[in-house]
């Protein structure tokens, strides 16, 4: 499954600043220009880190992935990249980070591993320091008629790996869940094949994922290669017509000092 979303969750590591217009949302600004340790989750080509640790030399940044394939070159010496799993445990002592930020891990995780992964996040950041979750829902805004055909399949491939992309609706339940304070919730749009060039990045992706897709989507539907082209053509046209638009939650909050 993670070979399918590569394309469409590359585009968004790059796109994320972007879209926020900076990098995170949590109130730590002033933090990481005075100097705390940072603590990275989830998926990425390291991007994130690469350009927090340029962006604030005062703090230190650990980059965590679960495939351990990381940049090698240009390094900044605040960061540092540690191939681990929060579903298996962090390789770091209780209240050890000063912030911890988690994004695009939803295609992978099941109910359970929600729990699991923000109770370890919980676990590594220090009482007063801040959690940030930051996701990708499934749900389109404005679907046009044919996406519910691709829509269904691969809602169906997800929940054959017991991954439901309804949970990320809840994510403030998450740190409420941990005890978590000053929990505050939003989201941000990205429209799909119109208003400019953010809607033709994601119109690119989108189709990038589909065609990865492909050999489930013609198994499932019956569609040999021709009539599987034609499907994304048009669904994608019809994307632009309807204004089509999906939503970017994200939701950070505060452990307590007690």
């Amino acid at each position: 499954l993670g070979s399918l979303l590569k394309p469409l969750l590359r585009f968004l590591s790059h796109f994320n600043s972007h879209l926020l217009h900076g990098n995170f949302n949590a109130p730590v600004e002033d933090d990481l220009e005075s100097g705390i340790t940072v603590l990275y989750a989830g998926y990425g080509s390291g991007r994130w880190c690469l350009e927090m640790a340029a962006d604030f030399p005062n703090s230190n940044f650990i980059d965590v992935n679960i495939s351990g394939v990381f940049p090698t070159i240009d390094i900044p010496h605040n960061l540092a990249f540690v191939k681990a799993n929060t579903l298996t445990g962090l390789p770091f002592d209780d209240c050890t980070f000063d912030y911890a930020f988690q994004r695009f891990v939803g295609y992978s995780f099941s109910p359970s591993d929600w729990e699991v992964s923000v109770k370890e996040l919980a676990r590594v950041t220090k009482p007063g320091g801040w959690v940030e979750l930051f996701e990708l829902i499934s749900k389109l805004n404005r679907p046009p008629p044919d996406h519910d055909i691709l829509s269904n399949v691969v809602k169906e491939m997800l929940l054959a790996r017991g991954v439901d992309m309804g949970v990320k609706c809840d994510l403030p339940k998450l740190l409420t869940a941990q005890g978590f304070e000053d929990i505050s919730s939003d989201f941000v749009s990205a429209p799909i094949n119109w208003n400019g060039q953010v809607g033709v990045f994601m119109k690119n992706n989108l189709m990038n994922f589909w065609e990865a897709c492909r050999p489930v989507v013609m198994s499932k539907l019956g569609l040999d290669e021709e009539g599987c082209t034609d499907l994304y053509i048009r669904t994608i046209q019809q994307m632009a017509k309807a204004k089509t638009y999906i939503d970017i939650p994200y939701v950070y909050g505060r452990k307590p000092f007690v």
